[in-house]
């Protein structure tokens, strides 16, 4: 370890303690002492050090590997105190923001949610059925037309089409990358896919008849429902990591509200008003 203290670190000091004296020399003598100038690496915090590398390179550090880990954590550690020194963390929003979010990783963990029993997820699924209840689902086939091909005539022509589907004849319609079948769509993606418009038209057709024309934002259709299931909302045992996942983001939102509130019991928060602007002249 000799080789990796000899010039670079100790220069380093030299001339940061210089800056030290001279900050605390602008500043009338500081308040309170300057910063510890012992710089102490444990055992324990050199075997971490190998211990990620390992971990990263599956294989243990050569010596000169690991006297150059240590060499970058003792600089560190060194440009910390010589930033603290210097007040350069002071009005830094950037650090503000990190050591807020370190502090609060540090409560959550303090704290962790519990696992929740079934008697908690039943009640808060019995709280909040509209998050997971299921939407509607419909099973249906179409058949598309496209208004710009027929024109005026589309109406006759899917009439007569419609007559042919009826009578049990299969009827072509035109070329479009719908699928002519689809299963179980929910009646979300049902309005994302046709439109409202169509998908009111489709929640009033009986079932197992072909009806139309429907009119969707793709065009025209003749469509055949087959299936409608209705809106319902799912046992517990069905949709049990759903509502754990929902239930532990409420609790550390709740834990998060707890937190803040216990922090800020420690202040007195005074917001003073802004200045009235100036008069115009």
């Amino acid at each position: 370890m000799k080789n990796v203290f000899r010039e670079p670190l100790l220069q380093f000091l030299v001339v940061g303690g210089m800056l030290f004296g001279l900050h605390g020399c602008l500043s009338g003598g500081g308040e309170g002492a300057p910063p510890p100038r012992r710089i102490i690496v444990t055992a324990e915090r050199s075997a971490q050090l190998a211990e990620r590398f390992e971990a990263e390179r599956q294989r243990p550090p050569t010596p000169e590997e690991l006297d150059g880990l240590l060499y970058e954590l003792v600089l560190e550690e060194a440009y910390y105190r010589q930033a603290l020194a210097l007040g350069l963390d002071q009005e830094d929003t950037v650090i503000r923001q990190r050591l807020r979010r370190k502090l609060e990783f540090m409560y959550a963990q303090a704290d962790p949610a519990t696992h929740p029993t079934d008697e908690q997820l039943q009640a808060y699924l019995a709280a909040h059925p509209d998050d997971f209840r299921k939407d509607p689902a419909y099973t249906f086939e179409q058949i598309y037309f496209d208004p710009e091909l027929h024109g005026e005539s589309i109406d006759a022509h899917m009439e007569e089409q419609l007559n042919l589907l009826r009578a049990g004849h299969s009827v072509a319609g035109d070329e479009s990358l719908l699928p002519s079948r689809f299963t179980s769509l929910a009646r979300t993606s049902l309005a994302a896919v046709f439109g409202p418009v169509f998908m009111g038209e489709v929640d009033e057709l009986p079932i197992g008849e072909w009806h139309g024309p429907l009119k969707s934002e793709r065009g025209r259709h003749l469509v055949r429902l087959q299936e409608r299931t209705p809106a319902y909302l799912p046992p517990l045992e069905e949709i049990r990591r759903q509502v754990i996942r929902v239930w532990t983001r409420d609790e550390q939102d709740r834990a998060q509200q707890v937190m803040n509130r216990q922090v800020l019991a420690d202040f007195d928060v005074v917001i003073e008003s802004p200045p009235p602007p100036a008069a115009a002249d």
